[in-house]
């Protein structure tokens, strides 16, 4: 009987530790998909910069090549 109620303890044991395993696993997959988010967010904007840079670039561009024609 006093082995049986010693591996019942291993076994509670060893089941509160995967439960906190679990729950870090659980607050990682959060973390994780906030920093996705959070680069998706970053290389929309940088997305957004590089075109208006190329279309300031043009228009200036642009600008420079109808003055030389002059």
């Amino acid at each position: 009987m006093h082995d049986i109620e010693t591996e019942n303890l291993k076994l509670r044991e060893t089941l509160e530790d995967y439960d906190k395993e679990f729950a870090e696993v659980k607050n990682q997959e959060v973390t994780i998909k906030a920093l996705k988010e959070k680069i998706w967010d970053y290389e929309q904007s940088l997305k957004n910069q590089a075109e208006n840079l190329v279309q300031e670039t043009q228009v200036q561009l642009h600008n420079d090549y109808a003055e030389k024609k002059r």
